[in-house]
């Protein structure tokens, strides 16, 4: 298992000052969230309404040669690109996804924009592509809708050799969220080019407190990526790992029995300083729980 981490924290930094401190702080590997603003992808779904309204892309001059040059520079590998957003035109860590496309247009935009992901991933030689469901899980009319369109990005991804993943939220966001509708997903478009991103901080950040090592086994081989964040139950809050409500060595020891051996990307803490020890604790969990094991 590697460790690595996702871009979230620098978003306010431009692209070369933002890998660039996260290889000095000692990470080989990065999940590229914000960076895709910076190369004109249309992820306003999935980034900016994350953040406040001071969020902005650092630059929009940034190009996909100027990305491969820095991560030479760097020796950084990209672990994954996203999220994207599948359906719908609204999105909060407060609410639910409309889960309905303004248009024709829009839905083929999103399309395009997408597959053009994928592109960008199989020439950065990157494997995953992660991807939001959307929709409103209050509106189960949705759910061919979804299948239809990740059937038409799986074709795309299988061409290019890419793993469309899509990541547990809680439950309550979208139509994909839980280890259940992963499984569904993953059931009924029928690609091997859809799999699983597994992050246990959304099981207990948000409305509930989910058995974590349980829906890992529910979702034994689909599980290709994970995300290692931490959070406190009954606060929402994040905190670094180990710190709050994740069970992590009952988490790593079920990844590990899963068969899991791939990267988990720390994402979400609050303070910069919290990352190198985060990352610290996660290897040393791997080392005396994981590797003796393999």
């Amino acid at each position: 298992m590697q460790v690595g981490v996702i871009d979230w924290h620098w978003w306010d930094l431009p692209v070369e000052k933002r890998l660039r401190r996260i290889a000095d702080l000692g990470f080989e590997g990065v999940q590229l969230a914000v960076t895709p603003t910076e190369l004109g992808f249309d992820l306003k779904n999935g980034v900016a309404s994350w953040f406040d309204s001071r969020y902005r892309p650092a630059t929009r001059s940034f190009k996909k040669g100027d990305l491969a040059r820095v991560l030479r520079e760097t020796g950084l590998k990209v672990t994954q690109l996203g999220p994207h957003y599948a359906l719908g035109e609204h999105y909060s860590m407060k609410g639910s996804s409309t889960g309905v496309f303004r248009s024709n247009e829009a839905r083929r935009h999103r399309l395009a924009d997408i597959n053009r992901m994928i592109d960008l991933a199989a020439d950065l030689d990157t494997e995953f592509v992660e991807v939001m469901s959307g929709g409103d899980p209050k509106k189960p009319e949705q759910w061919p809708e979804l299948v239809e369109f990740v059937r038409e990005l799986a074709d795309h991804a299988e061409e290019r050799g890419v793993t469309l993943t899509f990541e547990n939220m809680g439950g309550w966001q979208m139509l994909v969220a839980d280890e259940n509708s992963l499984f569904r997903l993953v059931r009924d478009v029928g690609s091997k080019a859809v799999r699983v991103t597994f992050d246990p901080k959304n099981l207990t950040q948000t409305h509930y407190q989910a058995d974590i090592p349980r829906a890992v086994r529910a979702l034994r081989g689909l599980i290709v990526f994970t995300h290692a964040g931490d959070a406190i139950f009954g606060e929402g809050s994040v905190s670094p790992l180990g710190v709050g409500t994740v069970p992590f060595p009952d988490y790593l020891l079920a990844l590990r029995d899963a068969g899991f051996d791939g990267w988990s990307c720390i994402e979400a803490l609050k303070k910069e300083e919290d990352y190198p020890v985060s990352r610290k604790y996660l290897e040393d969990l791997i080392r005396l729980l994981v590797e003796p094991k393999l």
